[in-house]
């Protein structure tokens, strides 16, 4: 819509008209407006508004500024460290993934060739059914700095104790998290020593009735029937041996070849001369396969075969009496 003011000239309407105008144009001008004018033309009373206006600038505004205290902002603290893992934490945290097989969680003594923290852990049952489960709990618990995990069941534990003094002797409170009532104390290395004596002495006089049998034979012109004593004085002498230096029984039964290499002949319990020779007796005194002829020993065979059995009767009844010393 658009409004058209029809105004005579010369009349007050005009000057009224003016008046506005020049009203409109100062404010623009002052406030900024985005229509202000570049100029601004004052007729009649624009004078008198002007001066004012001149009245209105020349009076001092006084601005009271509030200015509140502002506070300091708030320092932000440090995180504390998170404490270190601890042994009695990590043994909790096993019996809660695996209740009823753990029996000992402790820590590992320096070993020959470990660097580093260890820890000990024995379960019931086979160590490697539960290796994930307290793999993953290590390393969940030990983010950093992961200790070595050495583990193993009680029959382990305690053949680890028999070579290691420190597992047999009575542990400081803090290297046990955990140890189960049904789990033996391990028994002091003096007593280990002399129950191993007393078990290899067992098993050589076995072995001495045996060769014993093996020489009257031989000298009753019975070479052949000499060889079933004889295997069975070598049985009883290998393992009486390693019953003496390792954690088993003396039997009749010979160990494995192999088992002799690593931890009698390697470890210079046997002379690899002597060793040589024991492995003929096991050859030649061996039972004969099915279909195979059985040939009979002469007397010479029989009587090397027989002396080299009582050499190492006799090796292994000195070494019994080293460890007594």
């Amino acid at each position: 819509m658009q409004v058209i003011n029809l105004i005579a000239k010369d009349t007050i309407e005009e000057r009224m008209l003016d008046t506005l105008a020049a009203k409109k144009n100062v404010f623009a001008t002052i406030f900024g407006a985005e229509e202000a004018p570049t100029s601004i033309k004052f007729a009649d009373m624009g004078q008198s508004l002007l001066q004012k206006l001149g009245d209105l600038l020349k009076t001092p505004v006084e601005v009271e500024l509030a200015l509140a205290p502002t506070e300091p902002a708030p320092v932000a603290e440090e995180a504390a460290p998170a404490p270190a893992p601890t042994l009695k934490d990590f043994a909790s945290l096993l019996l809660d993934r695996l209740p009823n097989r753990i029996l000992l969680v402790r820590k590992a003594p320096q070993m020959p060739g470990a660097t580093g923290e260890g820890i000990i852990v024995v379960v019931s049952g086979a160590p490697a059914e539960a290796r994930p489960a307290i793999e993953a709990a290590r390393s969940e618990h030990y983010i950093e700095n992961m200790p070595q995990l050495h583990l193993m069941d009680s029959e382990g534990f305690q053949s680890l104790s028999s070579f290691v003094p420190a597992l047999a002797a009575a542990p400081a409170p803090k290297d046990v998290a955990y140890r189960a009532t049904s789990l033996p104390t391990p028994a002091p290395q003096a007593d280990l020593l002399s129950a191993r004596r007393k078990r290899a002495g067992e098993g050589l006089a076995f072995a001495e009735k045996r060769l014993a049998l093996a020489d009257l034979l031989l000298k009753g012109d019975f070479p052949e029937e000499m060889t079933r004593p004889l295997r069975d004085a070598l049985g009883w002498s290998l393992t009486s041996l390693l019953a003496l230096h390792a954690d088993r029984d003396p039997s009749s039964d010979l160990p494995s070849p192999r088992l002799v290499q690593s931890e009698l002949v390697e470890r210079g319990h046997i002379p690899a001369e002597l060793a040589q020779r024991l492995a003929q007796v096991r050859d030649l005194t061996a039972p004969p396969e099915a279909g195979e002829e059985a040939v009979p020993l002469s007397a010479q065979t029989g009587l090397a075969l027989l002396e080299s059995v009582r050499e190492l009767v006799v090796l292994a009844q000195e070494q019994i009496v080293k460890t007594g010393l």
